[in-house]
Parts: structure tokens; C-alpha cells; sequence
């Protein structure tokens, strides 16, 4: 009898360390994935020039709007970086994600008029975070399937909009 009773005990902890492993591997898997699915986007609003844009958003990541009258009269421009977004992920089904930033003192995401807006969006699930982030997630289509979106910032009653590009 203690004979069966000492191996029945080895195997429920052979299979309580297996089934750990177990949990262990698919944890790391899914964190791992997480990270690998998300696209940070900066936005910024940027004042005093009609074109090309001051250093650093002159670069080719950055892309740019058309000036348009902001606070006190003056040319603002919004920019975006990555100007067009590449969603990531592995394969087609998998998650993306895509989180804007936005920066510069004064500025928010409109509440009323949506500060990220995915034109025709399909599967597109997007939400604010607060008064400076919009999230948006869906799944990995075939890397050929453009998202025409508007990103709106406003500041002392002036909205500035662009239309930049998400390829998922």
C-alpha cells in the first residue's frame, strides 16, 4: 500500500510540474506577442512655417500636413510619425495594435469630433485613452489592405486635421 500511495505522490507532481511548464511557456508566448503586435505612432502639432517642416519632421519617418491656421493666427502643421503605419504582426489573424502619443503643451484629441478616425474601418476597434492617446486594434489582414485615417488635434477652439495611411 505505501509503496502505491509513494507513486501515485511522484505522479501527481511529475504532472503538476508539467502542467506549470506548461502555463509558463504559453505565458512568455503571449507576452511575447503582445510586444511584437503593437505601433507607436508620436503626433505633434507644430507652429510658425508652411513647408517642408523643421528639423526633426523633415525626416522621411515623419510625414506632414498642409499648414493650417491655428491659435493666434499662425501656421501649424500636424505630424505623424511613422507617417504611413506598417501593422505587425506574424501572420494573418494575429493582433495589431496601434497607439498614438500626442505632445506639445495646449494640444488634445478633440472628444466631441474623435481624435483618430479610421475612414472605411472595417474590423477596427478604436478607443481614447485620455486626452493625448487613441488606441486602435484589430487583426493582421494579408499586409496589403490600406486605412485611410484622419488624426484631429485642437487647441484654443482650433482643429487641425491630416490623413495619413495604415497598412494592415
Amino acid at each position: 500500500m505505501m509503496r502505491w500511495l509513494r507513486a501515485l505522490r511522484s505522479l501527481f507532481c511529475l504532472e503538476f510540474i508539467t502542467m506549470l511548464g506548461v502555463a509558463v511557456l504559453v505565458s512568455t508566448a503571449t507576452a511575447a506577442s503582445a510586444d511584437n503586435v503593437d505601433v507607436q505612432v508620436a503626433v505633434v502639432a507644430v507652429q510658425g512655417y508652411a513647408s517642408p517642416p523643421p528639423p526633426p519632421y523633415d525626416q522621411s519617418s515623419w510625414g506632414c500636413s498642409e499648414a493650417q491656421m491655428g491659435p493666434d493666427s499662425a501656421p501649424y502643421v500636424i505630424c505623424v510619425s511613422p507617417a504611413s503605419i506598417a501593422t505587425k504582426a506574424d501572420k494573418q489573424g494575429d493582433p495589431v495594435r496601434i497607439t498614438w502619443n500626442l505632445t506639445g503643451a495646449g494640444w488634445a484629441f478633440p472628444t466631441a469630433a474623435g481624435g483618430i478616425y479610421i475612414k472605411k474601418k472595417k474590423h477596427w476597434w478604436v478607443k481614447s485613452n485620455s486626452a493625448t492617446q487613441y488606441k486602435a486594434t484589430n487583426r493582421k489582414e494579408n499586409g496589403a489592405v490600406e486605412y485611410s485615417y484622419t488624426v484631429g488635434v485642437i487647441n484654443a477652439g482650433y482643429l487641425l486635421t491630416w490623413d495619413p495611411m495604415i497598412l494592415n
